[in-house]
């Protein structure tokens, strides 16, 4: 089936490339030479054929994509194209050679000796100055009132105190110890009959045994 394109009405194309610009590589042309020259650039593929309906010649493109070109190669129709032969056979990969052994890895040269440490620069002259006082702390404000909240009510009254009971009379009490009677003087003797206890009741002998 061929195919027209209106830049060059003459031409019947019959076989373009498959990909990219799909330029022509094989078609008729009704009469007259083909198509030439830089207003057709980007149309026919290098070496594109173009044979002549009118027996003139067969046409094929000898000049660039950019500038088309044509050479007359004969007069008449180009006879039919002979079938392509088939594709030899890919040989067989060669084997791989094998690994060589790795190279022993060369000693480390010896670290060199690290620099001395530069000394350290002296400090500055500049001093501190000193701190500001501590400005005097500001007053208290004073306590704002209580709210109207729930006041708390008044403390109720101590009740009295209960009086206290009567004291019990008192018991018996000891009789306090008499006072002990002038010294008569040494060298009296009572003898067998010698007084051994007196009794005093409120300051007055009672009895004498």
């Amino acid at each position: 089936m061929a195919y027209l394109n209106p830049l060059i009405p003459n031409v019947d194309i019959q076989q373009q490339e498959a990909t990219g610009d799909r330029l022509i590589t094989f078609g008729t042309i009704k009469s007259g030479p083909p198509y030439a020259g830089a207003a057709y650039a980007g149309l026919f593929a290098l070496e594109c054929v173009l044979e002549s309906l009118d027996g003139l010649a067969v046409y094929q493109q000898s000049g660039t994509v950019a500038v088309p070109a044509w050479t007359a190669l004969g007069s008449g129709a180009n006879g039919a194209t002979g079938y392509t032969g088939t594709t030899g056979y890919t040989g067989t990969t060669g084997y791989t050679g094998y690994t060589g052994p790795t190279g022993y890895t060369g000693y480390t040269g010896y670290t060199g000796r690290t620099g001395y440490t530069g000394y350290t620069g002296y400090t500055g002259v500049g001093t501190t100055g000193y701190t500001g006082y501590i400005g005097p702390t500001g007053f208290t404000g004073y306590t704002g009132y209580t709210g109207a909240g729930n006041f708390t009510g008044f403390t109720g009254y101590t009740g009295r105190t209960g009086f206290t009971g009567y004291t019990g009379p008192q018991g018996s009490a000891t009789g306090y110890t008499g006072y002990t009677g002038p010294n008569i003087g040494s060298g009296v003797n009572f003898g067998p009959g010698a007084v051994t206890s007196i009794t005093v009741v409120n300051g007055v002998v009672t009895a004498i045994s």
